[in-house]
């Protein structure tokens, strides 16, 4: 799960912040101006620590200004420095320093990387470490005590800016596999900061586009609003062809906000490095002290995460809708979708579905429009699919709605959707190569299809429209 918004989490911003506390300019007529960090000393010959200190003053003249662009030329530039410990007592074992740090502007800001990668140095250290020895430290779980807690970085950190805000054309290695590995911090996993772009509690509209961001120890991307309720304003976040691939803990992680799309975005190999972080998920859209609201997805990939491709299961979410994507799971479940009112239309899933949301009013539960679902290894990365059957919403599926879908089971240990008798079908069709049993039980309107090597049962379901079984005309029973 996303770690809780306590102390813990904010004692690392609000050290980054300390050390950023400019005078402010007030805010000129002038158009926004441009800092190249090259200006400011950055390059890519230069050191981890040399480039984190000039990205730190180009990062700081902008906010002094309220605003403007932040230019990185083309090149590789190595970042990222910690505050180490000296004992006990000071609220973490190793520090994190700001390296892209912007907030409170009030004029549009415009990071813009021209082709540009920031990596990650070498040996940050990263988990639970002993303050005083330096030594990695490996606690029994749950854990929370701070002066043993080594957070790496957040390369962008953008925050509380009340104008446009647009990120783009830059790639954030976070180099995870050549870090220093502490013990496990928090409640599962290594529940500390190595994040590639943080953005928190923006007003004026976030875009991010043409970003690539990998390899870092917890998240490709976090986006935070805390104290939103839903009748709170829209806060728009767009995610704009963003890979978010191959980070320890979430692609994305959202855990608060009022508005966020996400248009062509790859959230792909989370865990698949060196280490990895429960979830585990392509996106888990988690609310802490907020709430998720009016999230849609178009055109997206969430493919061979170690966890859930697309998980959305805690928190005060709601009204998520999911267009045209691929949800691929190879070693867990494609989607989990258990808050209400969310809805897939145009989807393919490779790997079984679990949990949708039950609901005794049909407009709250899960429904699903005119998607695919197939255990077909020719649609997976690795040639695998995860799970059994098709479905396994054996949880409740309450008016849990499949409109004019798809389910071809071609495995030879694969079956059909595994549901309850109230999930509801409509107009879809069936094909199972193999001959295991499958327990795919519904209320079955307009015209519906099976074709099976093996038996179906159908205990307790309701047949309303037309329904046939290998040719056979199945008798209306309700």
């Amino acid at each position: 799960m996303a770690m809780p918004w306590t102390s813990s989490r904010r004692s690392f911003g609000a050290g980054m912040v300390s050390m950023l506390l400019w005078p402010r300019a007030a805010v000129a007529d002038a158009p926004p101006r441009t800092f190249n960090v090259r200006d400011y000393g950055a390059s890519p010959t230069a050191s981890a620590p040399a480039n984190t200190r000039a990205f730190q003053r180009a990062s700081a003249a902008l906010t002094q200004a309220s605003g403007g662009t932040l230019l990185v030329p083309p090149g590789r530039y190595r970042v990222g420095t910690q505050r180490i410990a000296a004992g006990r007592g000071q609220g973490y074992a190793a520090q994190g320093q700001p390296i892209i740090h912007i907030e409170n502007c009030a004029l549009p800001v415009s990071i813009h990387g021209t082709g540009a990668t920031l990596v990650a140095a070498d040996g940050l250290r990263f988990g639970a470490f002993d303050p005083v020895t330096g030594a990695v430290h490996n606690p029994k779980l749950p854990f929370y005590d701070l002066d043993f807690r080594a957070d790496a970085y957040r390369m962008i950190d953008v925050r509380n800016c009340r104008a446009a805000v647009t990120i783009s054309g830059i790639e954030l290695d976070g180099n995870a596999d050549h870090y220093v590995l502490g013990g496990p911090w928090g409640d599962t996993g290594r529940q500390v900061e190595a994040i590639g772009i943080m953005l928190d509690r923006n007003t004026g509209g976030v875009v991010v586009e043409n970003v690539r961001s990998h390899d870092h120890g917890l998240d490709g991307i976090m986006v935070a609003h805390a104290g939103l309720t839903a009748k709170s304003p829209r806060y728009p976040v767009t995610l704009r062809n963003v890979v978010c691939d191959r980070n320890g803990r979430q692609g994305l992680s959202w855990v608060g906000g009022t508005q966020l799309t996400a248009i062509g975005c790859r959230f792909t190999r989370t865990g698949r490095g060196r280490f990895q972080s429960a979830p585990g998920s392509g996106v888990d859209i988690e609310a802490e002290e907020s709430v998720c609201r009016n999230g849609r997805f178009v055109d997206c990939t969430f493919s061979d995460n170690v966890g859930v491709g697309f998980l959305a299961s805690t928190g005060d979410v709601a009204d998520i809708h999911v267009e045209r994507c691929r949800m691929i799971g190879t070693t867990s479940w494609s989607s989990w979708s258990y808050k209400p009112r969310i809805r897939f239309d145009d989807c393919l899933f490779v790997g079984s579905v679990v949990n949708a949301f039950p609901s005794p009013d049909p407009t709250q539960a899960t429904q699903f429009h005119r998607c695919r679902f197939t255990d077909d290894p020719k649609l997976s990365p690795t040639g695998k699919a995860y799970h059994q059957f098709l479905a396994d919403l054996g949880g409740g599926s309450t008016n849990v709605l499949f409109d004019d879908c798809d389910f071809i089971a071609v495995g030879a240990d694969k079956a059909l959707p595994w549901t309850p008798s109230d999930t509801h079908y409509n107009n879809c069709r069936f094909r199972q190569a193999g001959k295991k049993l499958a327990y795919t039980r519904g209320v079955f309107t307009g015209t519906c299809m099976f074709r099976t090597a093996g038996d179906v049962d159908f205990y307790g379901s309701k047949i309303k429209g037309s329904m046939t079984l290998n040719g056979r005309l199945l008798g209306r029973n309700s």
